[in-house]
């Protein structure tokens, strides 16, 4: 008997061990989780700075170029919206 007392206190011993474990393992996914999540973020970032750059660029250099196709789709747009 004594020893089945023992046995199971080991048992239990482990799966506690192994639930903490376990959380340890689950926080550190989450901060890595989190990591990623900000480092796509920053990407992204840069990524429409970099376009926006691109677009403004295009707009110095061909202004009424851009003018026309502004005015271009802004009527298109207004009449798909008023159907």
């Amino acid at each position: 008997m004594a020893e089945n007392d023992t046995d199971t206190a080991k048992l239990k011993a482990e799966i506690e061990k192994l639930r903490k474990d376990f959380a340890s393992v689950a926080e550190t996914l989450k901060e890595l989780s989190s990591e990623q999540a900000r480092e796509s973020v920053a990407h992204l970032r840069h990524q429409a700075e970099q376009t926006g750059e691109k677009i403004e660029a295009e707009i110095r250099e061909r202004p009424l170029t851009s003018v026309a196709t502004a005015f271009a789709l802004g009527f298109i747009l207004a009449r798909l919206l008023n159907r």
